[in-house]
């Protein structure tokens, strides 16, 4: 596959960034420039260290309508820093050996958003002993854990719908022992904050979020990365819900 840009503007120094496809095997053979095009080293982000963020398809992006629209991109371009999008569709479930991969990476925050895959029993399990290997490697580092968003499943009896509820009342419990045991660069984020009942039309199927989803959870989001990044807060926030 090939493909040309025109943009149809005069040659000026552009800041170019691109979003690559996700979800399948991707090789680059070349990227061609017009004749008498120059590349420059790309400034740095304002934030110094990238945002680190581990969890399920929902992370990685896997319904949002194209490579740039998924939360975390959204973010990236929102807070002018660079995102490490460790979503993996299906198997996000906080294991040891994942922990300790994702505790060998420089970060300025870490995300641990893998609630959608494991089981209650394996959440409960695993988040602790997920927090306890990065907090070895990264005593002061903020780390955010974000709860289940909403799920229909939740408004009708069952089992799916009290998993939900079950692993965002563990999380939030969990976060606030630790917090109460001076861990105060620890927060909860509440899915419901991210996408709520009221925004369930960001979801494709009950459960992934499509890219007004996903632009639902950038924004419930947002505060926090930017209160642990020690950013200022957005000027043109709505007001909360």
């Amino acid at each position: 596959l090939a493909k040309e840009w025109f943009t149809g503007k005069a040659p000026a120094r552009r800041e170019v960034e691109i979003y690559l496809p996700y979800g399948r095997p991707l090789a680059i053979e070349a990227i061609v420039l017009p004749a008498g095009a120059r590349l420059w080293p790309a400034r740095p982000y304002a934030v110094a260290k990238p945002v680190v963020s581990y969890g399920s398809s929902i992370t990685q992006g896997s319904a949002a309508a194209n490579p740039g629209g998924n939360y975390l991109a959204l973010l990236g371009r929102w807070l002018d820093a660079d995102f490490i999008n460790l979503g993996f569709s299906g198997n996000g479930f906080g294991e040891p050996a994942l922990a300790r991969a994702v505790a060998e990476l420089d970060a300025s925050c870490f995300v641990v958003d893998y609630w959608a895959n494991p089981t209650t029993a394996v959440y409960r399990a695993t988040l602790p002993v997920f927090i306890d290997i990065l907090r070895a490697k990264h005593p002061t580092t903020p780390i955010l854990v974000t709860g289940p968003y909403y799920n229909p499943s939740e408004d009708v009896p069952g089992e799916a719908g009290q998993r939900q509820i079950e692993k965002r009342a563990f999380a939030r419990e969990f976060v606030a022992t630790r917090r109460a045991a001076g861990d105060m660069r620890l927060t909860f984020v509440d899915g419901l904050e991210m996408l709520s009942r009221a925004q369930s039309d960001g979801l494709v199927d009950g459960r992934h979020a499509n890219s007004m989803g996903f632009y639902f959870c950038a924004r419930g989001l947002e505060p926090y990365l930017r209160s642990a990044l020690g950013l200022p807060p957005r000027q043109d926030a709505p007001k909360a819900r």
